[in-house]
Parts: structure tokens; sequence; C-alpha cells
């Protein structure tokens, strides 16, 4: 098996900010200070919802993710 090397950042998280890397529990924090866990699955499933009713997801080439902006 052939092994590839990598650049040391290549395995550093992608989507966080330098303060968020240094201080990882502000993240979780900001997560329930937004909503309680019920809160999010409520969003989630609505926001499931209309990506898999046709009535509402009409954008077939960007995906569904377009919905997360409404």
């Amino acid at each position: 098996m052939r092994t590839l090397n990598y650049a040391p950042w290549e395995h550093y998280p992608k989507n966080l900010r330098q303060h968020e890397i240094a201080d990882p529990m502000s993240v979780i924090n900001d997560f329930f200070n937004a909503n309680t866990v019920k809160g999010h699955r409520k969003r989630l499933n609505e926001w499931r919802y209309y990506v898999v009713n046709d009535e509402h997801f009409k954008d077939k080439r960007d995906g569904p993710g377009t919905l997360l902006f409404i």
C-alpha cells in the first residue's frame, strides 16, 4: 500500500477560527446558546420537510443547500 505525504496543515480543522481552536468549548457554548437540542431538532425536521417536498424544493442544480438560507 502506498502512503502519501501530507502537509501538516491538512489535518487542521477547516471551518474554525484561531480562537475557536484555542477554546473548543466556545463552539459548543455557541451551539447551545443559539437554541435547545429540541429547538435544533425542530429546525432540522422543518428543513428536511422542505428538502424532500417537491412543491418547495425546485433548485435541482444547486441542491438543497439553498434552503438553509430561508
